[in-house]
This record gives C-alpha cells, sequence and structure tokens, in this order.
C-alpha cells in the first residue's frame, strides 16, 4: 500500500495522466437518469481520500463540487446544441461522443480515489510502482495533479490546494465581479482535467496553436476543461 511522508488519512488511494486511450462510455440503464435530471436513481459507493488531512479533505469536496457544476452546465449547453466555443475546443469532434463523456465525468466524480502528495518524484516513483498499474500514469510532471487514464484515482499536489486557499481567500473579501485569478492550478478546472483522464480521456495536448484542438479532441482533457471552464 502506497504512503507518503506526514499528513493525517481520510480514507484511500490515488493517481495520473494521458496516452490516448481509447474512449469509453457506459450505456444508460432502464430507470436510470443521468446527471442534470432533478433524480439520479442509481448509488455510488463514494469518494475516498487517502493521506489527506481533513483540511485537504473539505478543499477536494469543495472543488468537485464545483466542478461538477461547470461539467452540467456543459453538457446543458451541448444538450441545447449551443455550439459557441465548441469548435474552439473540440474541433470537428462528434458533439454526442463529447456529450456522453461529459455526463460520465459528472457521475463519476463521486466515486474517484484521492491521494494527497507531496508530489516529489519519490513519491510519484511509489505511486507508479505501488498504485497504478503499468502505463496508466499521466502527467508524472504536472504541479496540480495526476489522473489515472483509465480508471478513477486521481493524485492531488500541493500546488492544488494552494490554489484552493487563495480562490476562497480571494472569494471572502471581493464579494464584487472580479477579474479571474491567475492561479497556478485553478481547482475545479484540474478537478475536471484528472477526471477527464480517468473517465478515458487520455490525451494531453494544451491549448495552445498550432496544435490544439488535435485531432480526436473527443480524447483530450484539455479539451473537456477548457470547454467547460472557458467555453
Amino acid at each position: 500500500m502506497y504512503t507518503t511522508k506526514t499528513k493525517k488519512n481520510s480514507t484511500s488511494p490515488q493517481s495520473s495522466k494521458p496516452f490516448f486511450a481509447p474512449a469509453i462510455f457506459r450505456q444508460k440503464e432502464a430507470g436510470e437518469v443521468f446527471p442534470g435530471g432533478p433524480n439520479t436513481p442509481f448509488t455510488q459507493p463514494g469518494s475516498t481520500y487517502s493521506n489527506c488531512s481533513r483540511e485537504q479533505e473539505k478543499a477536494i469536496k469543495t472543488s468537485v463540487n464545483r466542478a461538477r457544476n461547470l461539467v452540467n452546465n456543459a453538457i446543458n449547453r451541448l444538450n441545447q446544441g449551443v455550439a459557441v466555443g465548441y469548435s474552439t475546443h473540440f474541433g470537428s469532434a462528434p458533439m454526442q461522443v463529447v456529450e456522453a463523456r461529459y455526463r460520465n465525468i459528472s457521475r463519476d466524480l463521486g466515486n474517484k480515489k484521492f491521494i494527497c502528495s507531496d508530489c516529489t518524484n519519490e513519491d510519484k516513483e511509489a505511486l507508479v510502482k505501488e498504485e497504478i498499474p503499468s502505463g496508466q500514469l499521466l502527467d508524472p510532471t504536472h504541479i496540480c495533479g495526476m489522473g489515472q487514464c483509465p480508471g478513477n484515482t486521481i493524485v492531488l499536489c500541493p500546488d492544488f490546494f494552494s490554489s484552493v486557499k487563495k480562490e476562497n481567500e480571494s472569494k471572502k473579501k471581493n464579494k464584487k465581479p472580479r477579474a479571474p485569478l491567475n492561479l497556478p492550478c485553478p481547482p475545479a478546472a484540474t478537478i475536471i482535467h484528472e477526471a477527464a483522464h480517468n473517465d478515458g480521456a487520455c490525451g494531453d495536448i494544451e491549448p495552445v496553436p498550432p496544435n490544439y484542438p488535435p485531432p480526436n479532441a473527443e480524447n483530450n482533457a484539455y479539451s473537456y476543461e477548457m470547454y467547460a471552464t472557458k467555453p
């Protein structure tokens, strides 16, 4: 079992990012309502938290809620055929494929294995060796987090938690609309990105011309992050 240095435990393990895996979608089952409706008949075991303090666990839960709201807003836009910003982030990717993966992301946000890590090289090597099957750890050099692809493990790094703290402090001080904060790891965006990896979007092409959006953008985690947060 993977362990890191000195932090309070909450529950369980997690991990990282890209190597272009095929898209994985689940079909709607009888009586099931996908996220976006008022009720969700299916149940999930819930998320677990390994090597996380109570403060970190709370930060993750808050960020997950914000991420889910953004994802569900993206689903609603796609469901209504609102194409503003779509081609910017997804190019000519099939909209129904993208919407299906967003629905899976929203659903699966309630069933993750979160690992709070120092994200040192030693920590990352231990994660790869003990927690994540070979070839499934994405973004081993990322300062924000890492997401297993496919899987349900997400590793979160110190810069993620410092960004959560800065975002919360800014919201307390500024009640009026303000310019977006320049955070190294925007919390909700980070969660969406790693969750997209978990649900089979193993690509990691950053939103920088001329390679963005990439071919097969439906498999690119940055496309899901950016369309949900900056349509």
